[in-house]
C-alpha cells in the first residue's frame, strides 16, 4: 500500500534539508566587499562576513548563506590588500613625480638667474607673490650665487613640509643646494594650483634661501625685500 507524506513530514523534511534566511550580514558584507577602489569598505565587508559567520554558526540551522559570509570575508580582504597596494604606489609615484618637478623649477631658475636671463627666472615665480622679487633683485641674487659658488648643479631635498589648503598647497623643501665650487644648505617654498585636468598641482617659487655663514645668506621672497637693497648692494 502506497503512503503518502503529509503537509506535516514534508515541512520538517524541508526545514531538515535546507536552513532559514539567508544572513544579511552576510549579503551586506559582500556588496561592501565587493565596492571598488574603497580598501575601508573592503575591510568594513569582511568584518560583517566575520560576524555573520558567527551568527549563522550560534542560530542552529535558523540562519543560511555561510557561503555567501565566506565570499564576502575573501573577497573583502583581497580587495582591501589590492586597492592599498594600489594607493601606497600611485601615493609614492605622484609623491615622486612632485618632488622632480620641485628640483626642476629650481633648476630652471637658478640657471636663469646665474645667467642673467631674469625674465626666464621670474618665469618660474609666482605672479601673484606680493613679496615678487624685481628683475634687479634676481639680478643681483643671480650674480652673487655665481661669485660665491660657481655654477649650479642640483638640489637634493632632505626634508618636505607641506601646508595650506587642497586647492592651494604650500609646499616647502629644504636641503642640499651643490655648485661647482661645494655645497650649501638652504630652503625654498612654492606655492601650488590645482588646475583643470591635472593630478597635480603646478608650482611656482615663492621663496628660496642659501644659507652662507661666512658671507651672509642669499634670500629672494622675504616680506620687504622688493624696498631693500639687492644682494650684494653696497
Amino acid at each position: 500500500m502506497e503512503r503518502h507524506a503529509t503537509p506535516s513530514s514534508r515541512r520538517g523534511s524541508a526545514s531538515a534539508k535546507s536552513p532559514g534566511g539567508l544572513s544579511k550580514f552576510a549579503l551586506a558584507g559582500l556588496i561592501l566587499a565587493a565596492v571598488p577602489c574603497c580598501p575601508l569598505t573592503a575591510l568594513i565587508g569582511a568584518a560583517l562576513g566575520l560576524f555573520a559567520l558567527r551568527q549563522i554558526r550560534l542560530s542552529g540551522g535558523t540562519l543560511g548563506g555561510r557561503r555567501v559570509a565566506l565570499a564576502a570575508v575573501f573577497v573583502g580582504t583581497a580587495s582591501a590588500l589590492l586597492w592599498s597596494t594600489v594607493f601606497d604606489r600611485f601615493a609614492r609615484s605622484q609623491s615622486e613625480g612632485e618632488q622632480r618637478a620641485l628640483t626642476d623649477q629650481v633648476e630652471r631658475f637658478m640657471d636663469a638667474a646665474s645667467s642673467g636671463r631674469t625674465q626666464a627666472a621670474l618665469g618660474e615665480w609666482l605672479r601673484e607673490d606680493p613679496a615678487r622679487p624685481s628683475p634687479e633683485h634676481v639680478r643681483a641674487f643671480g650674480r652673487q650665487v655665481a661669485e660665491r659658488f660657481g655654477t649650479y648643479e642640483r638640489l637634493a631635498i632632505h626634508a618636505r613640509d607641506r601646508s595650506g589648503a587642497l586647492v592651494a598647497p604650500v609646499v616647502e623643501v629644504s636641503g642640499t643646494f651643490y655648485f661647482e665650487n661645494g655645497a650649501m644648505f638652504g630652503s625654498v617654498r612654492f606655492q601650488g594650483r590645482v588646475e583643470p585636468l591635472r593630478l597635480m598641482p603646478s608650482f611656482r617659487m615663492i621663496r628660496i634661501v642659501i644659507e652662507d655663514k661666512r658671507h651672509g645668506n642669499l634670500a629672494l621672497g622675504d616680506v620687504g625685500l622688493r624696498n631693500a637693497e639687492p644682494p650684494g648692494a653696497g
